[in-house]
């Protein structure tokens, strides 16, 4: 059985898909991609967190 090595690229708080440095290395190498948000229920609970940004987040990773 072989396994097929991926890259995972970790978006944290930056969603950009250009003039995104840890992305361009990810995909420069060849390797299939996996792109990965977590919605954390510790930040989304931060005092200054709003739902108008994680409805926006939410619809930006559609868009991705």
């Amino acid at each position: 059985m072989s396994l097929e090595s991926v890259n995972i690229v970790w978006f944290k708080r930056d969603l950009r898909l250009v003039d995104h440095e840890s992305l361009d290395l990810a995909v420069s190498v060849g390797k299939p991609l996996v792109l990965l948000y977590v919605f954390e229920p510790s930040v989304m609970a931060y005092d200054d967190s709003d739902v108008r940004h994680w409805r926006f987040v939410y619809q930006s990773l559609l868009d991705m």
